[in-house]
């Protein structure tokens, strides 16, 4: 006889159909491999490049185009799939980041594209004043995805804090000029190199299997969590 607690998955046989599958769905998450570390590398070098370009590194009108293939096949496309991937592993904190910043690149640069090919004219006040609303919105959105981070990852709320502070100071900087939007670009590449060691940590970490890079509060050389080992370490 089974308990009450157990009937609906064990019998005197063992194991029902149903506990079955939940043991195979189980494992077959298990086996997707984490996209953080691409999301994060996705994500970096267009931020970077984005950020160098507005510290003014180089001529802002003449080569804000080059992020245009950038932003739509790395920092976009490459980014949106991470995050499929990431709901697949049910890692909703790192899929809705992912996928939310991979449409903001390919957002972003298919602004820039329409504004090469004079489909869409945003210059002048009212082209700023809705540049500046859409990072305002953007910072919105990186803010309190800032406050769900840093519960479960110091290192990447740290970035989204930064990345939070790039798109204030470019959005201000839309409305009161291009000191702001330096800071901005400044800002932006700070940014990018914090999502090039979350990036770097996740990869390095799961191929030694334990804390070479920290990320959280844990001490370096510690075991890493089973979930984030490759199989062949567990």
């Amino acid at each position: 006889m089974t308990s009450e607690a157990g009937r609906e998955h064990v019998t005197h046989y063992g194991a029902t159909v149903e506990q079955e599958r939940e043991v195979l769905k189980e494992a077959q998450i298990a086996a997707i491999a984490n996209p953080a570390s691409l999301g994060l590398a996705a994500f970096a070098l267009p931020l970077f490049l984005w950020g160098a370009i507005n510290a003014d590194f180089f001529d802002r009108t003449r080569l804000l185009a080059f992020l245009i293939p950038l932003g739509l096949v790395y920092g976009g496309a490459t980014q949106y799939v991470a995050g499929m991937w990431a709901f697949r592993k049910h890692e909703h904190l790192l899929a809705t980041l992912f996928s939310s910043f991979g449409a903001f690149w390919i957002s972003y640069a298919g602004l820039l594209w329409m504004q090469q090919a004079r489909f869409l004219d945003l210059s002048g006040v009212d082209g700023n004043r809705l540049y500046g609303l859409f990072f305002i919105g953007w910072a919105i959105f990186a803010a309190y995805m800032t406050v769900a981070s840093f519960r479960a990852n110091f290192a990447l709320g740290l970035t989204l804090l930064a990345l939070t502070l790039t798109f204030l100071a470019v959005a201000i900087g839309f409305y009161d000029g291009t000191g702001w939007m330096r800071l901005g670009g400044w800002l932006a590449m700070i940014t990018g190199v914090l999502c090039w060691y979350d990036s770097a940590a996740d990869a390095i970490n799961t191929v030694f299997g334990r804390i070479m890079l920290p990320t959280r509060t844990l001490r370096w050389g510690a075991p890493l969590e089973p979930e984030y080992r490759r199989p062949e370490l567990a």
